[in-house]
C-alpha cells in the first residue's frame, strides 16, 4: 500500500547527492577556466555552457547531467524493482541538481537530468522527448520553447505508452517541476526577449 510506503533513505540520499554534483561548474572551471555562474545566463546548464564556453563543453555538461539521472535510477533498479524506490531517486536527483548541497542549495534546470531518469526508468518516453525537443528547437532555435514543450509532453507519452500510473504521476509532477525551474525563461518568452540560437 502506498500509504505504508517507505522510501529507502539510502538509494534516495545516493540520488540526492549524486545529483547535486555541477558538473557544468566543474566542467566549466576544470577545462575552460569559467565559472558558469558568472557568465552568460549565469546558469550552470549545458545551455549556458554551450552559449559561453562552446559546443563541447554544452554537449559534455548534458551527458553528464543526464548521466547522473540514468545512472541513479539504474543503481535504484538493481536493488529494488519496487516503482515507487525508483521514482523516489528520481525525484531526488532532480531536487540535488536544482537544489545542489554543493552550491547553497541552487542549481540547474534539471532538463538533462530528467532526461536521464526517464531514459532508464520509460525509454521509449525519452525517445520521443528528443524528437519532440529536436522538431521544436529546429522551428524556434529557442532551447527553453523546446524544453518546456517536450516537458509538457512526457505525461502524455508515459501514458500513451501505458507505463503505469505511479510514472505517468512522477512525469506530471516533474513537467510541473521543470517549469517552475522555467518561469522567468516563460516570462522572456511571452514578453518577445528570449535569446535564440
Amino acid at each position: 500500500m502506498l500509504s505504508e510506503y517507505v522510501p529507502d533513505m539510502r538509494l534516495v540520499l545516493m540520488a540526492y547527492l549524486l545529483g547535486s554534483i555541477p558538473f557544468g561548474l566543474i566542467v566549466g572551471k576544470l577545462i575552460w577556466h569559467t565559472d558558469l555562474r558568472e557568465v552568460g545566463s549565469h546558469n550552470i546548464g549545458a545551455t549556458n555552457a554551450w552559449r559561453c564556453l562552446g559546443r563541447t563543453a554544452g554537449l559534455l555538461t548534458f551527458f553528464l547531467d543526464f548521466g547522473k539521472g540514468y545512472a541513479a535510477c539504474l543503481i535504484c533498479l538493481q536493488y529494488s524493482s519496487f516503482v515507487y524506490d525508483a521514482i523516489a531517486v528520481a525525484a531526488a536527483v532532480l531536487i540535488g541538481h536544482s537544489l545542489s548541497i554543493f552550491l547553497k542549495f541552487k542549481g540547474g534546470k534539471a532538463v538533462a537530468s530528467s532526461l536521464g531518469c526517464l531514459a532508464c526508468l520509460m525509454p521509449q518516453v525519452a525517445v520521443c522527448l528528443l524528437i519532440v525537443w529536436g522538431i521544436c528547437f529546429g522551428l524556434t532555435r529557442t532551447v527553453s520553447i523546446a524544453s518546456c514543450i517536450a516537458a509538457i509532453c512526457a505525461p502524455i507519452l508515459a501514458a500513451a505508452f501505458l507505463y503505469p500510473k505511479p510514472l505517468i504521476y512522477f512525469c506530471a509532477a516533474a513537467t510541473v517541476f521543470v517549469l517552475v525551474r522555467h518561469k522567468d525563461n516563460i516570462r522572456r518568452i511571452l514578453a518577445g526577449e528570449e535569446l535564440h540560437f
